[in-house]
């Protein structure tokens, strides 16, 4: 089977097809003689025990068809909610970075916005027990040390230095990168 194509059994112009097909080959074999082995008195059983097999392999089929395209569903919603879960942790390490740019702009009084670093914190608390897999779960972890990484540097500003304020840029920033990378990877596998 190619790439984006369905199997021939959901083709109705298959099914139409067969249901043509298979008598007419039937007819034609019989009047060939094909089938002079069966009288005419013992026909009808053999219809019957055909057509008996035919419909317990369909009333097997279509349970386990409706069981498997459920579980795909399923599945495709599961890998839905983690793909928006991860864009609202790319938008966290995102305002981590934003936090940790507003900090380096304002190094010479270093002070920040200590309400915007709580409610952070407050809602990468609420994220975590809700962590849709462990790559999410990884994910807040990374943020989460950037903001403790932030909020160290918020309680002893005046003994920082330029180049350890650079390093937490560097540091929020990779991690923005790296949740725009585990973001893009979740999206290859939704669609």
């Amino acid at each position: 089977m190619r790439p984006g194509r369905a199997p021939w059994y959901r083709d109705p112009l298959a099914w139409v097809a067969l249901i043509v097909f298979v008598p007419v080959m039937l007819f034609a074999l019989s009047d060939l003689g094909a089938f002079a082995w069966i009288r005419e008195d013992t026909a009808p059983a053999w219809v019957q025990a055909v057509f008996s097999v035919v419909g317990i392999a369909i009333a097997v089929w279509v349970p386990a068809a409706q069981v498997r395209r459920q579980r795909q569903e399923r599945e495709k919603a599961e890998r839905l909610q983690s793909l928006r879960f991860k864009v609202q942790l790319l938008g966290l390490a995102k305002e981590v970075g934003f936090l940790v740019d507003a900090f380096a702009i304002r190094h010479h009084d270093r002070r920040l916005d200590m309400q915007a670093v709580g409610d952070l914190r407050q809602r990468l608390s609420a994220y975590e027990p809700i962590a849709p897999d462990a790559e999410a779960a990884e994910l807040i972890q990374i943020i989460r040390s950037n903001v403790v990484s932030l909020v160290a540097a918020l309680s002893t500003p005046a003994s920082l230095t330029d180049e350890q304020i650079a390093f937490l840029k560097r540091n929020a920033d990779a991690n923005t990168k790296r949740a725009q990378a585990v973001l893009a990877a979740a999206d290859a596998r939704t669609s």
